[in-house]
């Protein structure tokens, strides 16, 4: 017989995956002899069978919860509904996975008309255990009921004929008025509130499995890639009260700084306070208050913090409970930290021999990379600050503010970066928490812990902003009298909480030699090559500074719109005059020429992939008459030549137009004078450094094996000369972009007569879903909104479609030619679940852009660990 209900002296044989890690880590707690309010969990699988079973749990698991109720009565010395020595219960909800306040908690469940009697001996005061009802009644109608807090504060002001003016949702709260909290619960729920303590632990244990499938919890695990299945336990236990006397207190304290994870504890004292809601109404302390208040109970957190970081062996965030001077540990967690603080302690760890290298990588995530390498704002004056709040989650941000979702997703498919901005942030909020890359909350929400929830998402917030509103119908935000509307471009700092108008000068980030290491260890590891996607000269000098394998694909058709070669390819595609032409065909080897020895000089004898011209032809011609008339001076032709030619070029659809393995036939001059100019410059780097320079050719969208066969016999016509000419033994490896669906059915024939593959994940979704990257916007915006797709294919690989053309024709070509290496570029590459997927597919290398470089390092060497633990 399957067993639901563990104790926390119990032992269990999987537990994080039934306990989840908030019953996990208070079951290991008291296993070790630390104080712990005991409890059980009633485990995940109650949770699946709760679900099958519509919305109730079987009479078997009923009794086994009530069976380690008794156990918690006897532990405890008090009894559920008792009027002389009450027990009252928290309910608290966790997962496998950390979802923080996705899900729903709720404290003194067991508190009625009769118990309140017993809670006023044990708090001293009839007043204070009135207030503590009142707080479980809002608790309660919100987790069970359903009812906001502000709409049992509207149906006050209704019943007692009140104006906002006459009682505000904060003096509502602090009142605590027993007689109205009833009143008014009766009033919205249709009875009165509940008094059997038995139907109230049932209830509160119902609605908290039914948060698992809450609208914010939801759309954390699609976002955050946690399965459904895994479900969600129940934690119940003992409640201590921190607000009985002065020698009570909540304490919640990290064990190293959160900021900048220095070994040294951190944290907030409350003194008097159960830990419930007020945060925002109570003065928080310094847990070094603590030190000089009750230096007694201060050593002893100091000792029981020392044993938890041990034996989690992880920095951990702790809440302590403090009833009448007596310490018990509530919670225990590894700690939430920013990503300076986490690489620290990670690197610090290690160093001390707590982990292993292993361990270090899979503790660091792809958005704390993200956050480290946030610019820094450039403090010089020239940045129009306009407002300061309280910065709740560090980062640099630049982004369009926005204030509805619909919006918000709308901009985010565009690929823009939004700024999302609101009255007070919710947990409900946690859609357009997740799309966007910063927040702004005019209030701070305390009692929610948004701050907790940023953080661990590594997005920049800030709140507790003055003389800030929202006005125009949620369409502007007025700061200060200056007015944003929805659209306009702001900067936050989440480090120093500034709001900036407008983009921010910015500086790249100082990167600690911590952050090289970590790096290092990634490198070290991960046993798949990595190559840059090389879209601009100006990249070369952080491109040297990474360890990667080379250069994987060089667009040399971006270098070909450098503003210094704009005029020469205009030329060449323009001009049809023999001696003209020809001018610029000399022009455009030279610059050629000189562009791959600084790229050959830069790489060394690492391997670098230069990608033959495959330009949008329509990217050269003018957009205006203006633009018309400039050309026609530049080019010393006149308009009706210009327009005859322009007409002739223009592709009724640019992105299957001429373009690839096309334009280079139809042009064999260009084609030919590019392929010199790679081999020449390698040649000539070769000689100056003396070492062997390995230049990869890549013919890009092809569509057929003749037009492979067509163009390298032009390659190792061009290489033999230069050879003889030179007396060089240059090797030049030739590969095929496979970009288009037909060039994936016939892979095992382009593998015949290549070296390498590389296929073009832009280009190929756009052939398989029939729309280019930019018309797709709209489109994919409104089936996202309908649930027809899930994701922007072009920003994470479609795994259904392109990825099964791409497994078809690696499995062609590994039967085929073993020796072919087989690579990936693309958007996509930055993403990490693209990554992950080509990883588990075989490929042998894969090509990103620069910026993405340090997260692909990541991502790969985490896959590489996976794989090694599982073989």
């Amino acid at each position: 017989m399957n067993k639901f209900v563990y104790s926390f002296n119990e032992n269990c044989l999987n537990p994080m995956s039934l306990l989840g890690e908030k019953g996990t880590n208070l079951s290991e707690i008291n296993k070790i002899g630390l104080p712990v309010p005991f409890g059980f969990t009633i485990t995940t699988e109650a949770c699946d069978v709760f679900f099958n079973e519509k919305n109730t749990l079987p009479q078997n698991i009923q009794d086994e919860i009530f069976e380690h109720i008794k156990n918690i009565e006897d532990i405890e010395g008090k009894e559920l509904g008792s009027m002389i020595n009450p027990l009252f219960l928290a309910v608290r909800t966790g997962a496998k996975e950390r979802m923080p306040s996705m899900m729903e908690n709720i404290l003194m469940v067991g508190l009625n008309d009769e118990t309140l009697l017993g809670l006023e001996k044990r708090v001293g005061s009839m007043d204070i255990a009135k207030k503590i009802y009142c707080k479980f009644i809002l608790n309660y109608a919100q987790i069970v009921d359903k009812i906001d807090d502000y709409v049992f504060y509207q149906q006050y002001l209704k019943i007692y004929r009140l104006k906002e003016n006459d009682c505000s949702f904060k003096n509502f709260l602090i009142l605590g008025d027993l007689d109205t909290y009833k009143k008014v619960y009766t009033s919205i729920v249709g009875h009165q509130f509940e008094q059997n303590v038995k139907i109230q632990l049932q209830e509160t244990i119902y609605a908290s499995f039914s948060s698992w499938y809450s609208k914010r919890a939801c759309i954390y695990r699609k976002i955050k890639e946690i399965p459904e299945d895994i479900y969600c336990a129940v934690t119940v236990q003992a409640v201590v009260l921190g607000n009985i006397n002065d020698q009570s207190c909540i304490l919640k304290l990290s064990s190293r700084d959160p900021i900048d994870g220095r070994n040294t504890i951190s944290g907030n004292l409350i003194i008097n306070k159960d830990g419930l809601y007020f945060d925002k109404l109570i003065k928080i302390q310094s847990v070094d208050d603590l030190k000089e208040y009750c230096p007694d109970t201060f050593e002893k957190i100091i000792k029981v913090t020392d044993i938890l970081e041990k034996y989690f062996n992880e920095a951990q965030d702790i809440v302590f409970i403090i009833e009448n001077g007596k310490i018990f540990v509530l919670q225990s967690q590894n700690s939430n930290m920013t990503a300076n603080a986490r690489l620290n302690t990670i690197i610090d760890m290690q160093k001390e021999g707590w982990i292993d290298v292993d361990e270090g990588l899979r503790r660091i995530e792809v958005d704390h990379i993200k956050q480290l390498l946030s610019p820094d704002i450039v403090d010089d004056g020239i940045n129009n600050i306009i407002a300061k709040g309280e910065p709740l989650s560090t980062g640099v941000v630049t982004g369009k503010i926005l204030f509805d979702f619909n919006d918000i997703k709308r901009h985010v498919f565009r690929g823009e970066d939004v700024i999302f901005v609101t009255d007070q942030l919710t947990s409900e909020h946690i859609a357009p928490i997740m799309l966007s890359t910063g927040i702004i909350s005019i209030k701070r929400n305390m009692m929610l812990h948004m701050e907790a929830i940023t953080s661990h998402l590594s997005k920049p917030y800030i709140a507790g902003i003055d003389s800030c509103e929202i006005v125009d119908n949620g369409k502007a935000l007025l700061i200060n009298g200056v007015k944003i509307s929805s659209g306009e471009v702001i900067s936050i700092d989440g480090s120093v909480g500034n709001i900036y108008k407008g983009e921010v000068l910015t500086v790249a980030p100082k990167l600690n030699y911590k952050y090289g290491k970590l790096m290092k260890w990634a490198d070290n590891i991960r046993d798949l090559d990595l190559k840059l996607t090389l879209n601009s000269l100006a990249e070369l000098p952080d491109y040297i500074e990474e360890d990667i394998e080379g250069i994987g694909l060089c667009r040399t058709e971006r270098l070909f719109l450098e503003e210094y070669n704009q005029e020469i390819a205009k030329k060449l595609l323009l001009l049809k005059e023999k001696e003209e032409r020809n001018k610029a065909l000399n022009e455009f080897f030279i610059n050629q020429k000189e562009d791959y020895k600084k790229i050959f000089l830069s790489s060394k004898d690492k391997t670098v992939s230069i990608r033959l011209l495959d330009p949008d032809l329509s990217t050269y011609l003018p957009d205006s008459v203006d633009e018309l008339e400039i050309l026609e001076k530049q080019l010393n032709v006149s308009s009706e030549q210009l327009s005859n030619r322009i007409n002739r070029m223009k592709d009724l659809n640019p992105v299957l137009g001429q373009r690839g393995a096309r334009a280079l036939i139809d042009d064999p001059m260009v084609l030919r004078l590019q392929i010199k100019a790679i081999i020449e410059a390698a040649i000539d780097i070769q000689k100056e450094l003396n070492i062997i320079v390995m230049p990869e050719i890549l013919i890009p969208i092809v569509c057929d094996e003749d037009e492979i066969i067509h163009i390298k016999s032009i390659i190792n016509e061009l290489l033999e000369q230069a050879n003889d000419v030179h007396n060089s033994n240059l090797k030049v490896s030739i590969g095929s972009m496979i970009e288009t669906p037909r060039a994936c059915l016939i892979a095992d024939k382009i593998a015949n007569n290549v070296d390498f593959v590389v296929f073009g994940m832009n280009d190929l979704t756009q052939m398989v879903y029939g729309c280019s990257s930019k018309d797709a916007i709209k489109m994919l915006f409104e089936y996202t909104n309908m649930g027809i797709f899930e994701n922007n294919p072009f920003i994470s690989i479609d795994i259904t479609g392109v990825g099964s053309l791409i497994e078809i024709a690696i499995n062609n070509i590994r039967r085929q030619k073993k020796s072919v290496k087989i690579g990936v570029a693309g958007n996509q590459t930055a993403d990490p679940i693209t990554l992950k997927y080509l990883y588990n597919l075989g490929v042998d290398f894969v090509t990103c852009e620069i910026e993405a470089i340090p997260i692909a390092k990541l991502v790969l060497a985490k896959e590489t660990i996976l794989k090694k633990n599982i073989q």
